[in-house]
């Protein structure tokens, strides 16, 4: 399911100047004890991240799951950015996941980049809850 969105993402990363790189031996790819699910890894450098690095999942039908981590270069003082894609097929539901980790705790750093945040939350209110996971129509949004 998610091959089309790699394929763009690796052209897109290479045509502005990132580059891939080696993924550690016995990481890069592996297949279920069944043999019905893979998994495979891609990692990049791209300018303003020092490592880029997706994780595809391939169950079948049943589950595909698309994970990311950006790490910034060291110079910017930016939280990390993990995105998760998972599709369930059985139940025809796609999950979004953002998640950034910050670099530091301390109230300043949480200032600088997380009231933009907060701003995406008072705006998109059904996106969010206290609910420990949503899921939502992928054909709706």
């Amino acid at each position: 399911m998610f091959d089309p969105l790699l394929e763009e993402l690796n052209e897109s990363i290479l045509s502005r100047g990132g580059k891939a790189l080696q993924i550690p031996s016995g990481l890069a790819e592996g297949v279920s004890a069944t043999g019905k699910a893979f998994i495979r890894s891609w990692l990049w450098e791209v300018p303003g991240v020092r490592r880029w690095r997706v994780t595809r999942m391939d169950a079948g039908e049943n589950l595909q799951v698309l994970n990311s981590v950006a790490y910034p270069e060291y110079k910017y003082d930016q939280p990390l950015l993990g995105i998760d894609l998972l599709w369930f097929g059985a139940r025809r539901q796609l999950v979004a996941v953002l998640d950034f980790q910050p670099l530091t705790q301390d109230k300043d750093y949480f200032g600088r980049y997380y009231d933009g945040l907060k701003s995406l939350h008072r705006r998109f209110p059904e996106l969010s809850g206290e609910q420990v996971m949503r899921s939502f129509d992928p054909n709706q949004y």
